[in-house]
């Protein structure tokens, strides 16, 4: 299957099922290296293209002889929805976190990628650019329908605002209600990530947010804020092996993967 993801029109946005709707016909032409991958493939025109949005929805288009495709009255989109899987990760070594962590993770569910610059934060910055490549790559080679999202980088004080808006939402009547688990990792926990998903079976099927802290461990301070704010704070297996980021991260989206 060749799948290439694009951005679409807003108007395409509005869970569309038949793309008649918009009585336009349009065409979407290859890249350079989208077109050198089906020379390689030996894709031929007339065959088909997987065309996904990076959301939840994926069409088949043929291959038209100037390596375009074109949207017609007759296709309609297949539809896939998943639990959304948002990873918080200190910044790490540039290497390190391309090499080891982004394009698995992306294979193992990740659907947001949130950087964070904390007090032992090895690094303070990425490159955006083959950042976003990656996840890219990662999800055409995994056949995903969703396209990994790349948050700007934030410190723990941004950080709690944001996962305070996520957390929360106001049902009828004003009142709040949780719509996320909020979980850091932390091999000194008393709590096994394990037992609490066994306990809350329901997160398999929720958005979770896995915190991931730096090489050299949460400050005390760090710390103190998750508690202060209520999140879940576990650790991955027995404890007795500390992991790096990377593999605490692969880990975590593996184990809320399993049925």
């Amino acid at each position: 299957m060749f799948l290439i993801f694009r951005r679409l029109r807003t108007a395409w946005q509005n869970n569309p099922t038949n793309l008649a709707d918009y009585h336009f016909e349009h065409f979407i032409e290859l890249s350079k290296e989208e077109k050198q991958h089906c020379r390689a493939k030996r894709i031929k025109p007339g065959e088909m293209i997987y065309l996904g949005d990076g959301k939840n929805k994926r069409w088949r288009l043929p291959l038209l002889d100037n390596y375009r495709l074109s949207f017609n009255s007759s296709l309609k989109s297949a539809t896939h929805y998943e639990p959304k899987r948002i990873v918080c990760m200190a910044l790490a070594e540039r290497s390190r976190l391309e090499k080891d962590f982004l394009g698995p993770a992306v294979q193992l569910g990740m659907s947001h990628f949130q950087p964070l610059c904390l007090d032992r934060s090895l690094a303070r910055s990425i490159s955006i650019e083959r950042v976003k490549s990656i996840l890219v790559e990662a999800a055409v080679q995994s056949q995903r329908f969703f396209l990994a999202r790349l948050l700007s980088i934030k410190n723990l004080s941004s950080l709690h605002i944001l996962l305070h808006r996520l957390h929360l939402s106001k049902e009828e009547g004003g009142r709040q209600k949780k719509t996320s688990a909020i979980i850091v990792l932390d091999p000194n926990a008393k709590l096994s990530f394990e037992s609490h998903l066994s306990s809350h079976p329901q997160l398999m099927k929720e958005t979770v947010v896995l915190i991931i802290g730096p090489e050299g461990g949460f400050s005390p301070s760090e710390m103190a804020g998750f508690e202060n704010n209520n999140y879940t704070i576990a650790r991955l297996g027995t404890g007795k092996n500390i992991l790096r980021i990377g593999v605490a991260g692969l880990a975590g989206l593996a184990k809320l993967m399993a049925e």
